[in-house]
């Protein structure tokens, strides 16, 4: 298929096979989403924003990034849940649902 690219994940790398000598480090990633994260947070205080941040398909990567993210990207999507769903104060419990 022309124009489109497959992603190798090896353990620390991230390889687009067009091409083989750009490889994204473990790092690299976590910056990026952490910038895309930061920018979510910008503008979650509209109303576009929040109506945008609240669709079901992106909670659910919100929620996954909960589970598999640095700690560093959790606590950014924690602060955007929290200006989104308009809690002031969330603890997480130790039940397991």
């Amino acid at each position: 298929m022309l124009g489109t690219q497959v992603l190798q994940r090896t353990p620390t790398t991230v390889v687009a096979s067009d091409d083989p000598l750009r490889a994204l480090e473990a790092v690299e990633v976590e910056a990026i989403m952490t910038s895309q994260l930061t920018f979510l947070v910008a503008v979650s205080n509209t109303r576009p924003g929040k109506i945008q941040i609240s669709k079901p398909r992106v909670l659910q990567c919100l929620f996954g990034l909960l589970l598999q993210g640095s700690p560093r990207l959790q606590r950014v999507v924690l602060r955007l849940l929290r200006r989104v769903c308009g809690v002031k104060q969330w603890r997480p419990t130790s039940r397991r649902c």
